[in-house]
């Protein structure tokens, strides 16, 4: 945990973590309203590769092993988090959009 506590003499790595990972979920919520108008959930298709393309831009492009940390398991976790993609399915079963569920 002594790696977490610190970043560049001081700054907490855990808030930065924090606020990067709230950004990466706005960035989804607002690629997610593309599903209300498709027939597929394309919005979460787009959130999902493209959180994908950015963790392995990070891994070639990042030297700094926290700031990697906060871009990587803050902003990219918060854009392509498992929860919503799991509510969305939800909302397509109750609707009966069962053709978008496969």
């Amino acid at each position: 945990m002594d790696c977490l506590v610190g970043w560049k003499e001081g700054g907490s790595m855990i808030w930065l973590m924090l606020t990067a990972c709230g950004g990466g979920a706005l960035v989804r919520y607002f690629l997610s309203k593309v599903n209300s108008r498709a027939v597929l959930p394309v919005g979460t298709l787009m959130a999902n590769l493209l959180g994908d393309f950015l963790i392995g831009y990070f891994y070639n492009h990042v030297q700094d092993k926290q700031l990697y940390t906060i871009l990587v398991t803050g902003f990219c976790g918060g854009l392509t988090t498992l929860s919503t993609f799991n509510s969305e399915l939800v909302d397509f079963f109750l609707i009966k959009r069962n053709s978008s569920i496969i």
